[in-house]
């Protein structure tokens, strides 16, 4: 009986300390915890912008994007391309939101695109929504260019082809990280605003748009890259359109803005130089009056409005008015009188 009874304690022993080992094990500090894998990112845009004024957005909701590639993304080392491990969006509330990536340590890069897309659109199985203005799923040669986007759908008087971006890389080590990041605008406004206005009995038909300059693709570096020209491409057929009554949005100096449109382009200085843009104003009398602006002209700059004005829907006009003159003689003469002999 005295075996048996020390027998079963040792094995109650060794359970115990079986027991404590797997709790050790457990509770060890060195082992990451499901938040310490964490890269969250809380995403903005410019609420303050150069062309945020008077933006029309309606039943349109703002898409943050965010792709996590494992490894250093850099333009300038060919032929090495980071993994890709996941892409995440979400639509913003107020302008605002919140990713997270759960990764184990290493080297990241996180390529960041923000845009406009309708509010009744639902995500797929995977959480992603579908492109509408911009394409997101850029490919090359057959093969996903990650930090490449393109123009998927071109129009005028649309500010939901305002976008943003930003790039990324960062060394995740056995701590979470946490990030506020202000996307930067890829984009610049072009204005087009008449200086005069319709004369009497002339009545506007349409605004015949026979081709407009803008740039249908955008790569967004990385900043060490020190890379200048990042607005690229252009379309190979000319945009065309026409716009019929009404038209126009008077400004508070009374020129009437008459269309714009955003386009990609470069930061600051070299400014982007756009190429020749060409439109005819109409009347219904049968008359009409061209606009043409040369190659070099308009020049668009990331995150600023160009304004081209001109005498645009009326040539200049000088008014006529009276002509109203007060005589008058003087009674003395001057006193530095002169004798001339001849």
């Amino acid at each position: 009986m005295k075996k048996t009874s020390i027998s079963m304690s040792a094995a109650i022993i060794s359970l115990m300390l079986s027991a404590c080992t797997s709790t050790e094990v457990i509770d060890n500090p060195f082992t990451p915890t499901e938040e310490s894998r964490t890269i969250t990112l809380t995403l903005s845009n410019p609420n303050e912008g150069n062309t945020r004024a008077g933006e029309n957005h309606d039943g349109h909701k703002l898409r943050y994007s965010a792709k996590l590639l494992k490894g250093i993304l850099k333009s300038t080392t060919a032929g090495v391309d980071p993994e890709f491990v996941e892409r995440k969006e979400i639509l913003a509330t107020d302008n605002e939101g919140t990713i997270t990536f759960s990764v184990p340590e290493g080297e990241y890069t996180i390529i960041l695109f923000a845009d406009y897309i309708p509010e009744d659109q639902q995500p797929d199985d995977k959480g992603l929504y579908q492109d509408c203005y911009y394409n997101t799923a850029y490919t090359e040669s057959g093969r996903p260019s990650h930090q490449v986007f393109t123009v998927n759908k071109f129009e005028i008087n649309n500010d939901n082809l305002d976008c943003f971006g930003s790039f990324i890389t960062l060394t995740k080590t056995s701590q979470k990280i946490e990030k506020d990041l202000t996307l930067s605008r890829l984009v610049g406004k072009v204005r087009f605003v008449s200086t005069t206005d319709l004369r009497d009995g002339m009545v506007l038909d349409n605004i015949a748009i026979s081709t407009l300059p803008y740039f249908t693709k955008y790569t967004i570096h990385n900043p060490d890259d020190k890379i200048i020209i990042t607005a690229t491409e252009k379309p190979t057929s000319p945009y065309r359109t026409s716009l019929t009554p009404p038209i126009g949005t008077k400004q508070e100096d009374g020129d009437t803005e008459l269309f714009f449109y955003y386009t990609f382009a470069n930061k600051d200085k070299p400014y982007t130089a756009m190429d020749a843009a060409s439109f005819k104003i109409n009347y219904t009398d049968g008359t009409s009056r061209e606009t043409s602006i040369q190659t070099g002209i308009i020049q668009a700059v990331r995150n600023n409005i160009t304004t081209m004005k001109g005498a645009i829907l009326m040539p200049e006009t000088t008014e006529k008015g009276p002509i109203i003159l007060h005589l008058s003689s003087q009674d003395d003469w001057g006193s530095d009188n002169k004798s001339i002999k001849f």
